[in-house]
């Protein structure tokens, strides 16, 4: 033991918590908002959530692999892949009830009321439009970035973005009808 009383696994153990704490500060509005987009429940969102830093906290603490991402950019990524898969697992499994309305929390916790605004019209619009939507306009993410993350063709995400954006418009002209 070094003569500080403290072991230098100890002291490791320290780092990886600290590590932790950072990571969680720095990346948990992007989770929770890709929970809450995924998973439309808050209760649901939540546990995804705490599955995903979780898993994180398990990864950094892997004895084997000394270091387990490359730059900073490597860890959103993982946590981006991570979140995604989570929620679809979560979503299959049985026990997932399906008859609660969208949760608002995504639309209050956006930081402006603009992004309030698009927040709301995204929830309206078809599960397979959330990812690619959120990514490339709250993340800011390229279409071959998140074609990468979502394991699809660059393509497939410009066409995703496109059929989103005309239900979008369609949204926003029935919300200008009805308010006339």
């Amino acid at each position: 033991m070094p003569k500080g009383g403290v072991s230098p696994d100890a002291d490791l153990r320290s780092d990886i918590c600290s590590d932790i704490s950072a990571l969680i500060d720095r990346y948990s509005d992007m989770v929770y908002h890709l929970c809450i987009i995924n998973m439309k429940h808050q209760y649901d969102a939540e546990d995804a959530y705490q599955d995903v830093f979780l898993k994180l906290h398990l990864k950094l603490n892997n004895k084997d692999d000394t270091d387990p991402f490359e730059n900073e950019e490597h860890i959103k990524a993982w946590l981006i892949r991570v979140t995604i898969n989570q929620c679809k697992t979560m979503k299959n499994t049985a026990s997932r009830r399906n008859d609660v309305q969208l949760d608002e929390n995504f639309i209050s916790s956006a930081s402006d009321p603009y992004h309030a605004g698009i927040a709301d019209y995204i929830l309206e619009l078809p599960d397979k439009y959330h990812q690619v939507i959120y990514l490339f306009y709250y993340e800011q993410y390229s279409t071959n970035e998140i074609a990468d993350m979502l394991s699809r063709s660059d393509g497939a995400i410009r066409t995703a973005l496109t059929r989103a954006r005309k239900l979008i418009k369609k949204i926003l002209e029935r919300r200008s009808k009805d308010e006339t």
